[in-house]
């Protein structure tokens, strides 16, 4: 799994962001949704020959 807050802290010092510490949590909680919905849809295979819906239907 990613480390949210090596992510967080590396982003930003790549971004030169300061990243205020109270910050902090809510950036490292919303990174942790982040990439468990990336896991979701990465879990999901598609054929090769597969396209985008032209039109949504739930």
């Amino acid at each position: 799994m990613i480390e949210a807050e090596k992510l967080m802290t590396a982003a930003a010092d790549v971004l030169r962001l300061k990243l205020d510490p109270e910050y902090g949590p809510g950036v490292k909680s919303h990174l942790e949704v982040a990439v468990k919905m990336a896991a979701l849809l990465d879990a999901v295979e598609l054929d090769d020959e597969a396209e985008p819906a032209w039109v949504y239907r739930p």
